[in-house]
């Protein structure tokens, strides 16, 4: 009887774990920034606004040339 090739599902597995960590990684990263986006569109949306990002409303310290 033979047994089942155990190493491509231990790639598939490598691969799967690569991928999540990558995720987590992006969003420890980007999280801040998110909640400080929300904050001021929920903020922009209370006082009756039609929201719209300004970078430096939520003193974002990158370059960001799209939206400035």
């Amino acid at each position: 009887m033979t047994q089942p090739n155990k190493s491509g599902l231990r790639g598939c597995l490598t691969s799967r774990a690569l991928r999540i960590v990558l995720f987590l990684l992006a969003i420890l990263l980007l999280g801040g920034t998110a909640v400080k986006c929300l904050r001021d569109y929920q903020k922009q949306k209370a006082e009756g606004k039609d929201p719209h990002f300004v970078a430096a409303d939520i003193e974002l310290k990158q370059d960001t040339d799209f939206w400035k």
